[in-house]
């Protein structure tokens, strides 16, 4: 009876459960769903055992199997393996395992977490963004716990702090700084904290609120440096006068609408369209308008398979919450929080050393995974869906998709 090897290609994933098995091609962004035979389940165990090197025997009968014949012609069409006659390959044919291997700097430093000493200073390298809230507006009610958005209070972040802070950031290698305010043009020590920005070379996001009065100045000097951008933020009612008064100030500026409903998408868009604005469209969730976010904003099986997640992408889902990783906020009063849902990490007076070390052995946002949530941590998909974000603590739901 002629046999054959049948290989999967080093580039693609293979997980299963009890009733399916799914394959995702890490080249191409693409996958796909198999129901399980007998006959194919003990394949796919034997693919999935790392001693066999993603080859294993089958014979011209096992592809008689229908979901063994589909799942080997799925395969091939969708270039994530082969099979190969026995008789005209000399040894069996070997393929790498996909195996988890992310970043090799976070790999050794959780390995050694267990010893803060040998942890050392390194630890800081893993630090990558750090946002600055310096004021915010009383009437803002925790949007900023969902979105870039400046904070509810009135306080600010005051020179003593702003000064801690860049202590701080003197033992760390922070490349990137994002700044938020309700009105930047107003800040009182606007001139201290860029200049501290500019002599560490930084790249820096400025964000405030589209309505703030503009100090001509100040906007002019932010927008002419090369590595600081300034983006308005947009809330609805859109007043157009001012949309029109700040792009003549000057066209590159950039622009986050904030919406909720279909109706203010369908306006902010209209407006970003008119006035050719380079504009971000951000949803949020006011606890009242689910329907919108099940139709806009969940995700379905097909969007999730064509979504191009790399190699290194899918095992940092294994380990890591990508979306809160290497990123700490700091809010007026001095606090620390890796994820503003959360505690606060620490203060502006501890050691940035000893917080992010504490975050990465024990903390709450940055090692979240699908891993530890219930329903995804059983779901086939777990890996190939963005890491949890503050969408799914806002809604209170951690699969936000249509699959379970």
């Amino acid at each position: 009876m002629e046999k054959y090897w049948l290989i999967i290609d080093s580039y693609t994933f293979i997980w299963k459960n009890e009733s399916y098995v799914l394959v995702y091609n890490s080249l191409s962004g693409n996958g796909y769903e198999s129901p399980l035979s007998p006959l194919l389940n003990d394949v796919v165990e034997q693919l999935l055992d790392i001693n066999n090197l993603y080859t294993v025997q089958i014979s011209v009968k096992d592809l008689q199997d229908k979901e063994l014949g589909n799942f080997v012609s799925l395969l091939r069409e969708k270039f994530c393996g082969d099979i190969v006659q026995q008789a005209i390959s000399v040894s069996k044919p070997i393929s790498i395992v996909p195996q988890l291997s992310i970043n090799e700097e976070v790999g050794r430093d959780f390995g050694s977490m267990d010893n803060f000493e040998s942890f050392g200073n390194n630890v800081v390298r893993n630090l990558l963004e750090v946002t600055l809230y310096l004021n915010g507006k009383p009437t803002e009610k925790g949007v900023y716990k969902q979105i870039p958005w400046f904070l509810e209070g009135t306080e600010y972040l005051s020179e003593n702090i702003l000064k801690q802070i860049f202590e701080q950031m003197s033992k760390t290698r922070v490349s990137d700084f994002t700044i938020i305010s309700h009105n930047i043009f107003q800040y009182p020590h606007f001139g201290l904290l860029t200049s501290f920005l500019s002599q560490h070379s930084l790249k820096v996001s400025f964000y405030t609120y589209y309505k703030s009065i503009v100090e001509e100045a100040i906007f002019h000097y932010l927008m002419k440096q090369d590595s600081f951008s300034l983006t308005m933020l947009v809330d609805t009612p859109v007043d157009i006068e001012i949309i029109e008064s700040l792009k003549s100030l000057n066209e590159n500026l950039k622009y986050t609408f904030r919406i909720s409903t279909i109706d203010e998408y369908k306006n902010a868009l209209s407006i970003i369209e008119s006035y050719k604005l380079n504009a971000a469209i951000i949803p949020y969730f006011t606890g009242y308008n689910q329907d919108f976010f099940e139709e806009f904003v969940y995700l379905n099986k097909e969007e999730i398979l064509g979504t191009r997640w790399t190699k290194q992408q899918i095992f940092a889902h294994q380990v890591i919450n990508t979306t809160d990783f290497g990123k700490l906020n700091i809010t007026p009063e001095g606090k620390i929080y890796a994820n503003a849902n959360f505690q606060p990490v620490g203060t502006v007076y501890e050691d940035i050393r000893m917080l992010v070390y504490a975050e990465m052995k024990n903390g709450e946002s940055w090692r979240r995974t699908r891993n530890a949530m219930k329903p995804c941590n059983n779901c086939l998909y777990k890996y190939l869906c963005p890491s949890l974000s503050n969408y799914e603590i806002a809604i209170g739901k951690t699969n936000l998709c249509s699959v379970q």
